[in-house]
């Protein structure tokens, strides 16, 4: 079947809002463990910077960084902005790897040898990358 990038969908929208509502609930961030990092272009234009950071400092291992000259998809960006925000995410995986061959345990969710699925609600389509 055809994939198609459309409008927000009122389906869409209750799902964000009951996401918003229990990552807004105290420890619900301050519990995850796994090491996070959080892009985001100083261009944005869709997601609230301030709330994005502010999300990314309640997580024990947060790391919030912002992409000069990006917008909301940083991947599918200018290339040196893409450059940019795979070279960050390329040094905060090599940074969590040193800091385990030096012994530091480093989260079993980054461990895992199986690779990593998103499961699609019915009739919520993706753009194809």
């Amino acid at each position: 079947p055809a994939l198609a990038l459309g409008g927000v969908t009122w389906g869409w929208l209750a799902a964000a809002y009951r996401s918003i509502a229990a990552l807004e609930r105290p420890g619900a961030l301050e519990s995850l463990e796994v090491p996070v990092l959080t892009l985001m272009g100083s261009d944005e234009r869709l997601v609230d910077p301030e709330a994005a950071e502010r999300a990314t400092r309640r997580l024990p291992n947060g790391r919030f960084e912002m992409v000069a000259g990006g917008h909301h998809e940083l991947l599918r960006d200018a290339d040196d902005v893409m450059a940019d925000a795979l070279g960050r995410v390329t040094r905060f995986v090599d940074a969590l790897a040193l800091r385990q061959a030096q012994g530091e345990r480093i989260h079993e969710t980054l461990l895992r040898q199986e690779p990593l699925t998103l499961s699609l609600s019915k009739g919520e389509r993706r753009h194809p990358a």
